[in-house]
């Protein structure tokens, strides 16, 4: 059996018949010290293992080491007619390793094969088939670990670079992703500000039919976010209301403006205030304006302003 520290290789029987050292060949020179030389001659008739196909598959499963779960013999090592086949026990021998055979198929094999040895092979090259083997056996156990271990440290080594490969993909998509949605809110923003400019025109023409309350500019920008807070209808029915309500602003300025009224001192605007605050008090949700707007619609304010009316027909 190899012993441990001592290099790997195949391992072979060689029989050799002569070995001549020759320390001083013909051709050594003296004078210059060359011309030594080792000469290693070796003789051996070797039988050589050949079978071909047909003659195989006319071997009963007796001649074969093992035959498998699908009736397959392997490694064959005895003639058809039961004899011991010496060159391919020794095949065998050496190409048991090398089999895709089961562990348990490789076992009893192997025990076939090394009994059929001790038996008929010389001893010393039983003996060396079976020491080969177990070295061979070792070298594969050898490799199998080193190539176990190989795996384990390219596993471990992708396992570290994964996550490095994985937090740059990572941090590049969520650079990118960054810069879009950039963009994107920049072309809304400046969408919006487009609209708002298109809307801002509008709430000012609006305003510009409600004069009474304020510059047509601010109160464009007034009506314009309480639009944003209120639905369509909702905003139409407060710009109708202000409109009612401008009206009955202006009315009321030019009742002040006539002074009193034919029927006695009083003004004509304090008349409709009155009944407004009469209003009022039967119905409080009534904002002052719209208290005045009814009032005027009361047979005492449509005479209010019917003498409003003649009395600035007259100064006109």
């Amino acid at each position: 059996m190899k012993k441990a520290g001592e290099p790997r290789g195949v391992y072979k029987a060689l029989t050799i018949e002569r070995i001549d050292l020759v320390d001083r060949g013909a051709s050594f020179d003296p004078a210059t010290g060359e011309g030594a030389h080792v000469t290693i001659v070796k003789r051996a008739d070797v039988e050589k293992a050949v079978l071909t196909t047909a003659s195989r598959n006319k071997l009963p499963n007796s001649s074969f080491a093992v035959v498998d779960a699908n009736g397959v013999g392997h490694l064959p090592y005895k003639h058809a007619d039961g004899s011991i086949d010496l060159p391919h026990l020794r095949n065998a021998l050496a190409r048991l390793n090398q089999t895709q055979l089961s562990p348990a198929d490789k076992a009893k094999a192997k025990a076939k094969l090394e009994a059929a040895a001790r038996q008929h092979l010389p001893s010393s090259e039983a003996a060396k088939m079976a020491e080969d083997y177990e070295d061979s056996e070792q070298d594969m156990e050898e490799d199998k670990k080193g190539e176990a271990e190989m795996k384990a440290k390219k596993a471990k080594a992708k396992k570290i670079e994964e996550p490095m490969e994985s937090d740059v993909v990572k941090a590049e998509v969520a650079k990118a992703v960054a810069v879009e949605v950039e963009k994107r809110q920049a072309l809304e923003a400046l969408v919006t500000k487009m609209r708002d400019e298109r809307d801002r025109e509008a709430f000012v023409a609006k305003a510009a039919e409600l004069p009474t309350f304020g510059t047509k500019d601010k109160l464009g920008e007034i009506l314009h976010l309480v639009s944003k807070s209120l639905s369509k209808e909702q905003y139409e029915f407060l710009v109708a209301k202000m409109a009612a309500a401008s009206k009955v602003i202006s009315e009321s300025k030019l009742l002040a403006e006539l002074g009193a009224s034919e029927s006695g001192d009083e003004s004509p605007d304090a008349a409709v205030a009155k009944i407004a605050t009469e209003i009022r008090k039967s119905n409080p949700k009534l904002t002052t304006e719209q208290a005045y707007a009814e009032a005027l619609t009361t047979p005492e304010g449509r005479a209010i302003y019917a003498g409003w009316k003649r009395a600035a027909e007259r100064g006109a």
